[in-house]
C-alpha cells in the first residue's frame, strides 16, 4: 500500500512552519498515541520561515510557497503522496476579501492582538487612545452577544467586523475571510493570472471556514449554525449577513481538492484535498 501523507501549515506569530507527517505503520489503532506512548503519526518532514511582515496577506501566501517550494527542491517524493492539506492560523486574525473579484484583499489584516477600542489603522478619529470606531462597535456588540460568550471579545472576529464597517460601510461582494481561510482558498483556487475582470464567474470566490476560527465570531458549534443574536447583530449594524463565512467545517473535514496550477507546480497529486485546520 502507498503511504499516504498529510501537510499541516501553522501560520504563527513569528512566522510560518510546514510539517509533513504519516500514518506510523507500528501502529494500528488510529488513535493519537497507542499503550506504549508511540504517536499513531511520525513526522517526516518539518521547516519554517520567520515573517516580514505577519500582517500582510501577500507574506503569508508567499511563505506558503516558499514552504513548499523547499520540500520540492530537497524532497520531493514526499510530495507526490500527499492525500491531504489544511492550514491553521492565529485565532481571530481576518481580513475582508472582494469575493466577486478572485478574492483580493479589500480591507488588510486585522491581527489576533488587534484591539477594536485601542488599536488604530491610522484612518479613524481618536479619542485620546480609543476608536470612536471601535467605540460604536462595541456597543452593537454588547446589546446582541449573550454575557460572557467568547464573541464579545475586543480582539474577537466579530468586534474586528463591525468597526471595519463603522469606519466604512461594507460594500457588496466583501466577505470576512480568516488567515486560515485566506490560506485555504488560495489552496483551492490558485491559477496562473487571467485577463478577466471583476464580476467574471471564474473570479468568484466563497470563504469555508472552520469551527474553531468561527467562535470567535460567533457560531455556534453545537447547532452548526450562526445564532440568531448574531444574525440580529449583524442587522443592527446594517451589514448582510453575507459576508460570513458560506460554509463552516469541521476540523480535518474535506473543504475541496487542490487546484490543478499548484499540484502540477509542485508535484502534488491532483487527488489531494484542502482540509479543515485548528490553531493550537
Amino acid at each position: 500500500m502507498t503511504q499516504k501523507n498529510f501537510i499541516g501549515f501553522d501560520l504563527g506569530t513569528s512566522g510560518a512552519r510546514i510539517s509533513i507527517i504519516a500514518k506510523n505503520v507500528d501502529i494500528d489503532d488510529a488513535s493519537s498515541v497507542d499503550n506504549s506512548g508511540k504517536s499513531a503519526y511520525v513526522e517526516l518532514y518539518s521547516d519554517s520561515i520567520r515573517w516580514s511582515h505577519y500582517d500582510d496577506a501577500d507574506a503569508w501566501i508567499n511563505a506558503i510557497t516558499t514552504l513548499l517550494e523547499n520540500v520540492k527542491t530537497t524532497q520531493p517524493t514526499l510530495l507526490q503522496n500527499v492525500a491531504s492539506l489544511c492550514a491553521s492560523g492565529t485565532s481571530a486574525s481576518c481580513l475582508l476579501i472582494d469575493s466577486n473579484n478572485a478574492g483580493k484583499v479589500s480591507r488588510t489584516p486585522r491581527m489576533y492582538d488587534f484591539d477594536v477600542l485601542s488599536s488604530s489603522n491610522g484612518a479613524n478619529s481618536n479619542v485620546g487612545d480609543v476608536s470612536m470606531d471601535g467605540i460604536r462597535a462595541m456597543e452593537i456588540l454588547e446589546r446582541h452577544a449573550p454575557p460572557k460568550h467568547t464573541a464579545r471579545a475586543k480582539t474577537g472576529s466579530l468586534a474586528k467586523l463591525l468597526r471595519w464597517n463603522a469606519e466604512k460601510s461594507l460594500q457588496s461582494g466583501e466577505v470576512l475571510a480568516h488567515q486560515a481561510d485566506f490560506v485555504s482558498m488560495f489552496l483551492l483556487n490558485s491559477e496562473p493570472k487571467r485577463q478577466c475582470g471583476a464580476g467574471s464567474q471564474i473570479n468568484r470566490r466563497s470563504v469555508t471556514s472552520d469551527w474553531h476560527n468561527c467562535l470567535k465570531l460567533g457560531y455556534d458549534v453545537r447547532k452548526l449554525q450562526w445564532p440568531n443574536w448574531m444574525v440580529d447583530c449583524l442587522q443592527d449594524a446594517g451589514i448582510d449577513e453575507r459576508v460570513l463565512p458560506m460554509k463552516v467545517v469541521s476540523p480535518g473535514e474535506r473543504i475541496g481538492s487542490i487546484s490543478k496550477h499548484l499540484a502540477n507546480r509542485f508535484g502534488i497529486p491532483e487527488s489531494a484535498v484542502i482540509v479543515g485546520g485548528a490553531y493550537v
